[in-house]
């Protein structure tokens, strides 16, 4: 049983209890009735997160019009040049063995950052991807 706890505190807490509750082996119409209510309360969890996530955009997007600051757009295509910038660099230049741990280091922070910018501006595909896994459950 210490297993499944563990279990619970690493992954998906809707598995977790899950398992929890059939190592105590319900009745077959109880267990169906709980597996329905959690199906329901993680689909409830997941569109709240997701809600959660667009207001958090929005309210950023919100910002940043209305106060007209520059410094997002600013830090944005200064990343995005680093990041081509190092990334042509690399692949046009021989680059010194004591120096290419560094770039790669500079390439990948300039690649995440960059790769955050993208999913601001234009959203992120792994949101969409749930948000749609989520509807199509929703419908079914």
């Amino acid at each position: 049983m210490w297993e499944k706890v563990v279990s619970i505190l690493g992954g998906n807490v809707f598995d977790g209890v899950k398992d929890i509750i059939r190592t105590f082996k319900l009745p077959p119409e109880q267990q169906l009735q709980f597996d329905s209510r959690m199906a329901e309360l993680q689909t409830q969890a997941e569109l709240k997160l997701a809600e959660l996530e667009t207001q958090d955009r929005n309210s950023a997007r919100q910002r940043e019009a209305t106060i007209k600051d520059l410094t997002p757009s600013i830090l944005a295509y200064s990343i995005t040049a680093g990041f081509f910038g190092v990334l042509f660099y690399m692949l046009n230049y021989e680059v010194p063995q004591a120096e290419r741990e560094v770039l790669f280091v500079m390439l990948g922070s300039l690649g995440t950052a960059w790769t955050g910018i993208i999913a601001y501006y234009f959203g992120s595909s792994a949101g969409s991807a749930a948000k749609h896994a989520t509807i199509e459950r929703l419908t079914k």
